[in-house]
């Protein structure tokens, strides 16, 4: 440091003594020619002649400094001041050494008492107050040093050390936040940053940085708020619209978030990622066309994306633009060959187009890429399933269940999968650890109470309490219609019909007769079918219907909207509880009337649903409190089959050349409870050389037929005395396998219906027993309609007795079997206009009803 006497920092005042005078003017001069030592003897000098020698203790003190003696040199600044405290130049040359010394809070302070005593200002003070602000540039050019070399440790302590100098800098807090996650510190780094933006409230940056840290922690809300500071800041910043919205994308706000990704290929039109984010938001929110015209942008930027392809692969199938979808698949596959998640996506394509052999092949492909993907491995199942490669199936969805314990897709089907081998138990408790995983899962608390009609529940059953839950799912998500667009006095009733098996299916077998033999006049229907695609049941049902309309791929909301606009009167669930229904879009009330028929023979549970169709059989009075609809009750019967188009004859009794009964069921094993495996078993019994027939999906499988025949050998009935056969492909050949029979036996609690029709229309007897409670009637319902009231059986040991009375008059058999068709086709089973007629007539009534009310 220079010495200069007219420099405040070094000032010496000569004493009048001569000789003090000569001493400090050669201590000076000695201080000025950097010799130091003999400089401050000289000064001493002055000192023992005057201790109280302000100017003295003031160039003592800079001289101190200049050898780095802090202690020393503050001493006889503080004495300078004392002697002389209205001294300026005193108190700056005070508050300069503070500094130099590194005591950045003594001085902040000392400079504060300055300001507030003496009024003290000026650039020198100005100079100070900036020096005290904040480090030297070198600091902290230092370290950003250290963060681009990756020295994060190194940085942390220098931005502490910094920070115990400058408690109140910004840039240094937000320095530190980020060595702080670079080193995976996040509880420390969240206070620095959150610091730094205290400290920097016009940064965005610091903003920027606090509301990711906010972010990876876990804070959203904060997180969201910090975010959108940040862009009042900085308006364009493309970093805080970019993590915004994928925030938001996560957190399901997917408007919000699209409005963040719009925003960002504003600034950013050429960055695919963008564009990539703002189809992924659209697609959230089912804007199907709008995704699918970002994803074509994205691609015309870079074609070469394969992920693009890919996701523009998802809205196509969502779309059910199946052929351009299969197209984007392959071109994503293409690009990257080890795409596992395009392989997954060209399987569920195939599979949705019935190619199940491709299906299975691409799902495989998928696990060949990633074993450990446990979507491939649920869908593989499914496609197994639908093969009836039951165990295959199953280990597949166990194998996701292992891989991801919270998956509830898999546990749903792997439910399906135990209850189509007839493990009802078992099946059961996958349903309801479904639940467990997600109690606000709709479709697996439709799945759970279409499942609880194959118990042998009796009226103290839980099914009314999971029919409530299922309710109170529906009723939260909807916002029902008060008003409707169609005609209040109409000469024709519009009635919709909703229904995921308007097909080769017991529904659409059930349906035609009413389609074709109804009056154009009274009703029109229109179809609004719940899956994609036609088979050619469905082109014999398109005839009888004023339009049909798929509504597989639209929200409750917009399907019901949908069926509201069309001015529909009365619209008829045909699948309650049963696969692809969509009875949560009838909780929006889309039509003034709504029913249940046909699909599913217990309560939907749903209050919007204002009738069940019935008739004097199926509900009994003292059963209607088991329904939360009205019992509407046609006439005769609430089915009405048609003739088969398969002109198969009915064979001769078996009985006569086989010289022994054979019993059958072509019912699914799933109806095949244990107690109706104890009858049956029972029956066999009584009468040893008796043979029972049993046909259905699952017995292709063979740990199937070890099982059934497993069942049956704990009854005591050896396998020899069961005849399991798989289905046939060909409709002809299933009727034709009717003839193997005697005598049919009826699953209980939950009849069959469609088997029931078909064997009588075979010439084979069925008998029922009647049940209690929500289904077990239909098969009453039937063998009264068709003139068989004998062959109810009022409970078990009378099901016994009259199998086995029935068994022992093959005459009566032979008798039965010649007439039974032409019975049946003269019967209300088979009257399709006299069904037409009474449907027609309940329809306006219902309307009618409603009009009243």
């Amino acid at each position: 440091m220079q010495i200069r006497a007219d420099r405040c920092n070094q000032r010496v005042t000569a004493m009048p003594d001569d000789k003090l005078q000569q001493t400090l003017r050669d201590a000076i001069a000695r201080h000025q020619a950097g010799q130091l030592a003999q400089a401050q003897g000289l000064y001493l000098q002055v000192l023992q002649l005057d201790a109280e020698h302000a100017d003295t203790h003031h160039n003592m003190g800079i001289l101190a400094l200049q050898v780095g003696q802090f202690d020393v040199a503050l001493n006889h600044l503080e004495r300078a001041m004392a002697v002389n405290p209205a001294q300026p130049k005193f108190r700056l040359s005070y508050l300069q050494a503070l500094v130099q010394a590194g005591r950045y809070p003594q001085a902040r302070e000392a400079l504060q008492d300055v300001k507030q005593r003496y009024g003290s200002q000026g650039p020198d003070i100005a100079a100070l107050e900036q020096v005290l602000a904040a480090p030297a540039a070198a600091d902290l050019q230092l370290l950003y040093a250290n963060f681009r070399q990756g020295r994060y440790a190194e940085g942390e302590q220098l931005a502490r050390r910094l920070l115990a100098l400058f408690p109140e800098s910004g840039i240094v807090w937000k320095t530190l936040g980020l060595f702080l996650l670079q080193q995976q510190f996040f509880p420390e780094a969240l206070q620095a940053l959150a610091r730094a933006a205290d400290l920097l409230p016009d940064d965005a940056e610091a903003h920027l940085n606090y509301a990711s840290a906010l972010h990876g922690q876990g804070r959203f809300a904060e997180a969201i708020d910090t975010y959108r500071r940040t862009l009042q800041l900085e308006p364009d910043n493309t970093a805080a619209y970019a993590n915004l919205g994928s925030l938001l994308y996560n957190l399901g706000r997917y408007g919000e978030a699209e409005t963040c990704f719009a925003r960002l290929t504003d600034l950013t039109p050429a960055a695919i990622e963008a564009w990539l984010r703002l189809g992924l938001s659209q697609q959230a929110q089912n804007q199907l066309a709008a995704a699918e015209q970002v994803f074509r942008k994205a691609l015309a930027l870079a074609p070469l994306q394969a992920e693009t392809h890919y996701q523009l692969a998802l809205v196509l199938k969502r779309q059910a633009k199946t052929a351009e979808a299969l197209a984007a698949c392959r071109q994503a596959l293409e690009l990257n060959p080890n795409y596992a998640e395009a392989f997954c996506l060209l399987g569920s394509l195939y599979y949705e187009a019935g190619d199940l052999a491709q299906a299975e092949i691409q799902f495989r492909n998928a696990l060949a890429r990633q074993t450990d993907y446990p979507e491939a491995l649920n869908n593989l199942g499914t496609t197994l399933q639908m093969q009836r490669r039951l165990a295959e199936a199953e280990a597949a969805y166990r194998q996701a269940f292992a891989l991801n314990p919270a998956y509830i897709d898999a546990v749903t089907n792997l439910g399906i999968n135990l209850q189509s081998q007839g493990r009802i138990a078992e099946a059961e408790a996958c349903w309801r650890n479904s639940l467990a995983l997600n109690p606000d899962q709709i479709a697996t608390q439709s799945g759970l109470l279409f499942h609880l009609n194959y118990n042998a529940h009796d009226r103290n059953c839980n099914y009314r309490e999971e029919a409530r839950k299922f309710a109170a799912m529906a009723e939260r998500a909807a916002r029902p219609f008060s008003d409707w667009l169609c005609e209040e006095t109409p000469e024709r009733l519009r009635i919709g019909l909703v229904s995921g098996d308007l097909r080769d299916h017991p529904v659409g077998h059930f349906l035609l007769a009413l389609l074709r033999d109804s009056e154009p006049q009274q009703v029109e229907f229109i179809a609004y079918a719940t899956q994609p695609g036609l088979d050619h049941y469905s082109l014999r049902l398109q005839p009888y219907l004023s339009e049909w309309k798929n509504i597989g791929g639209l929200t409750d909301a917009t399907a019901a909207e949908l069926i509201r606009r069309d001015a529909v009167h009365v619209l008829i669930d045909l699948a309650g509880h049963s696969a692809h229904n969509r009875l949560p879009l009838f909780a929006w009330k889309p039509a003034p009337v709504q029913i249940s028929w046909l699909g599913y023979l217990a309560s939907t549970g749903l209050p919007a649903i204002d009738y069940v169709l019935s008739d004097p059989y199926s509900i009994l009075a003292e059963d209607e409190k088991l329904f939360t609809e009205a019992v509407w009750r046609l006439p005769q019967t609430c089915l009405c089959f048609t003739p088969p188009q398969q002109a198969v004859e009915v064979g001769a009794l078996p009985a006569l050349q086989n010289r022994y009964i054979t019993f059958g069921s072509f019912n699914n094993l799933t109806k095949i409870s244990d107690d109706t495996v104890a009858l049956w078993a029972q029956i066999l019994r009584e009468l040893p050389d008796a043979k029972l027939f049993l046909k259905a999906s699952q017995l292709s499988e063979a740990s199937v037929r070890e099982r059934t025949v497993a069942r049956f050998a704990g009854h005591g009935i050896d396998g020899d005395r069961l005849v399991l056969s798989p289905p046939f492909s060909d409709r002809a050949q299933h009727l034709a396998a009717y003839r193997s029979i005697d005598i049919a036996l009826d699953t209980f609690p939950y009849p069959g219906v469609t088997t029931s029709v078909e064997a009588l229309w075979m010439g084979v007897p069925v008998l029922t027993l009647r049940g209690n409670g929500l289904l077990a009637r239909a098969g009453e319902s039937i063998a009264t309609n068709a003139g068989l009231a004998d062959w109810i059986a009022a409970d078990q040991p009378d099901y016994l007795r009259k199998a086995v009375g029935f068994a022992a008059d093959p005459g009566r058999l032979c008798r039965l079997r010649a007439e039974l068709r032409e019975r049946l086709e003269h019967s209300p089973l088979f009257a399709g206009r006299q069904f037409a007629e009474h449907f027609a007539q309940a329809m306006r009534s219902m309307w009618n009803a409603r009009a009243n009310r």
